[in-house]
């Protein structure tokens, strides 16, 4: 449930502009990017969930924020193509509202690739260097970011397992 807010939060802040350039909105876009702005600073900043280790919750927080980012950047395209190829409103408000989206989706990215690279342990070296000479190739890095995202959810998923395991170990 939390992603699909955080999904649909994202949306309306990186296209708060679109839609007014649409005339899809009436009132200011303005206030529509900044209460966007607002819900991803709340997205990045409270903790994913509680009771686990900083380490754990930054894991939890990286891996979100790379989802958000692959499923904002599918929708982007998507919208993108569909809408403004259709609508014909004009180079300036397509090439403002492409900017909006570049930032927003920078953001997402490398707040989620540093909050992993810094938090991981088994991300290892190897994949770390991996990760940052293919960013560069274009569909080899989703590929890549595919394989780092695997990674580090395994490591979430092993962390907890073995809190877990130890708490029950302390109760016995």
């Amino acid at each position: 449930c939390r992603k699909i807010v955080n999904f649909l939060f994202m949306i309306y802040a990186v296209n708060g502009y679109a839609f007014y350039s649409l005339g899809w909105i009436s009132f200011s876009w303005y206030l529509w990017v900044c209460a966007g702005a607002a819900a991803f600073l709340m997205m990045t900043l409270l903790p994913v969930s509680r009771g686990y280790p900083l380490r754990i919750r930054a894991l939890e927080r990286g891996a979100a924020l790379i989802e958000l980012f692959i499923a904002v950047l599918i929708f982007e395209i998507v919208f993108s193509l569909a809408f403004f190829g259709a609508a014909h409103i004009g180079w300036r408000p397509a090439l403002i509202h492409c900017a909006i989206v570049l930032g927003a989706e920078n953001v997402l990215f490398w707040s989620g690739m540093i909050t992993l690279y810094l938090s991981s342990v088994q991300l290892g070296i190897r994949l770390r260097v991996i990760g940052i000479l293919c960013g560069w190739i274009p569909v080899v890095h989703f590929i890549v970011l595919n394989r780092i995202l695997r990674t580090v959810k395994n490591e979430i998923v092993f962390e907890k397992n073995k809190i877990r395991q130890n708490a029950q170990r302390r109760n016995e």
